[in-house]
This record gives structure tokens, C-alpha cells and sequence, in this order.
């Protein structure tokens, strides 16, 4: 049975494209998210100018979970462990050989596992409700709901769609 430290590319192709298809979601979001703070105008000014700090834009809430539970934890290697499960070149996990391989396989490890919560249990972006993903929960073994089952058949008709232009999810 497959798990989280193998490569994507072991999984069944139909499965694989899923997880595919959501580190690229992910990784996009990533990319257009990230926290940003602006300086604006005191609410009760105490002095002329008087400003204070407020978010702008911030991190996904996954990512912000992840970033909260470790240590030293870098973005850089987020969005390089999202892009070779994307193009299907992760590596799967190894303890042995040099730190710096080490430390890539961890990370697509530890992405392969958010991609796999993502498509069993679904998730909030910006444009709503991502689904979970039917053909994924069945692979291992979850209740077959017919609403997962019904916006999975509509969403891996659209992954596949050239004209569609993928998915919204």
C-alpha cells in the first residue's frame, strides 16, 4: 500500500494526477499568497501621523499550520517540495545520504501529506470550498458519500477537459 514517504509517480495514474492537480492548486496559491503588512492611520491617533501595523495579505491557512508547528520552517523549500509533486519528479523519503537531500525528500514528504488531507477531507481557499476528491477517498477505502462522488466525476472530467481549462478547484 502506498504512503506518504513514496513518490506520487507509485500511485495509480488516476490517483496521481489528483495529487498532481492539488500541489499545482497549492503551490499557486502559495505563490499569490504570502504575508504582507502595511502601515495605516491610527484608529485613535495619539500624535499627527500616528500609524500602526495591519495585515495586508497572508499566508493560506494550511501553510500558516505548517509554519506554526515547526521550527525553521522555509517557504523556499514549501514551493520547491509543491512543484516536483506537480511535475511528478518527488523523491520519496530517505534517512540515509547527504542533509541536503535529506531535507527534500522531508519536505515532499510533508507536502505529499497536506495534498493527501486536501483531497480527502477538502479545504477553504479564497474562492471557496475545495470538495474532497471521491476518486481519491475510494482509493482508500473511505465511505463512498454520493455528493464526493458526484463533484468528483465533475471535477476529474474537468482536469481532463482540454477545453474546460482544468478545474476550479
Amino acid at each position: 500500500m502506498w504512503s506518504v514517504e513514496k513518490a506520487v509517480r507509485e500511485l495509480p495514474q488516476d490517483i496521481a494526477r489528483a495529487f498532481m492537480h492539488d500541489a499545482g492548486n497549492a503551490l499557486q496559491e502559495l505563490l499569490e499568497h504570502r504575508l504582507k503588512v502595511v502601515l495605516i492611520d491610527a484608529p485613535d491617533p495619539r500624535f499627527p501621523g500616528h500609524k500602526v501595523r495591519a495585515v495586508d495579505d497572508c499566508n493560506p491557512d494550511w501553510y500558516r499550520r505548517l509554519y506554526r508547528e515547526r521550527p525553521h520552517f522555509r517557504r523556499d523549500r514549501s514551493i520547491d517540495a509543491l512543484t516536483r509533486i506537480r511535475d511528478g519528479h518527488d523523491r520519496p523519503w530517505t534517512p540515509h545520504g547527504r542533509i541536503l537531500f535529506r531535507e527534500h525528500t522531508h519536505y515532499d514528504t510533508l507536502y505529499r501529506n497536506v495534498v493527501l488531507g486536501h483531497l480527502l477531507h477538502g479545504r477553504m481557499t479564497d474562492d471557496g470550498p475545495v470538495m474532497p476528491d471521491g476518486a481519491v477517498r475510494a482509493y482508500w477505502g473511505l465511505a463512498d458519500d454520493p455528493y464526493f462522488a458526484t463533484y468528483s466525476s465533475l471535477s476529474h472530467a474537468s482536469r481532463s477537459s482540454p477545453s474546460s481549462g482544468g478545474s476550479s478547484r
